[in-house]
């Protein structure tokens, strides 16, 4: 589906940081490109409201025509939660860059702001519903017949790399609270690699999807 190829794009702005900025090991939250007042803050929060709207739309035409199978239904409702989501992240960025920003990080550690907390918060969910989302495509294919072989690797690959780039990313999140060296850049990074990988194969199940049922 080209939606969710188009949404694979937008959602891969942040690689331009290592364009626009002189990065070469990110150690920051990629939401920090986008905080106020940052710099390019609107092209990573434009990447991220496309990205978002172009997967939740995906999502809703798929849900509309009544998936045959829990799972199916289960894949696209994570979807859909992990699009909208992700436009809400977009329009309520980070106050500031803690990382780049020493005020910013003291700031924040005396009293988040509201807008902070709801951002954490739609990050959550967005993230939740990509890891609901490949899992469930995981099980369906599985269930699918043996010419479906690369499709059961790839899901399985994406899983897996979700799952341990979320569990390295939380380690690294509470190392980085206690003030200790933590790769939270580049953790939380390869997570969003493994969703632009997720949503790109997504399109290519969906699309290989309807080709089969055109054959029949």
């Amino acid at each position: 589906m080209s939606l969710l190829c188009a949404a694979a794009l937008c959602y891969s702005t942040w690689i331009l940081e290592f364009v626009l900025f002189d990065v070469e090991s990110p150690v920051g939250y990629v939401s920090e490109l986008s905080a106020r007042g940052q710099p390019f803050s609107w092209l990573f929060r434009t990447g991220d409201f496309l990205g978002g709207t172009a997967a939740g739309l995906a999502a809703l035409i798929v849900l509309r025509r009544r998936p045959t199978s829990v799972f199916n239904t289960v894949a696209w409702v994570g979807m859909a939660a992990f699009g909208w989501f992700t436009v809400l992240d977009s329009l309520l960025p980070m106050s500031c860059a803690p990382h780049s920003d020493p005020e910013c990080a003291a700031r924040l550690a005396a009293s988040e702001p509201l807008t902070d907390q709801i951002h954490l918060l739609t990050s959550t969910v967005s993230t939740g519903g990509a890891i609901v989302s490949m899992l469930a495509f995981m099980v369906i294919a599985l269930k699918r017949p043996a010419q479906w072989l690369v499709s059961r690797i790839c899901a399985f690959a994406t899983s897996g790399l979700m799952v341990v780039s979320t569990v390295w990313t939380l380690v690294a999140v509470a190392l980085d609270s206690l003030g200790k060296p933590a790769d939270l850049g580049t953790a939380q990074r390869v997570q969003l690699l493994t969703i632009t990988t997720w949503l790109v194969y997504a399109a290519a199940t969906a699309m290989l999807a309807r080709r089969n049922r055109g054959a029949r």
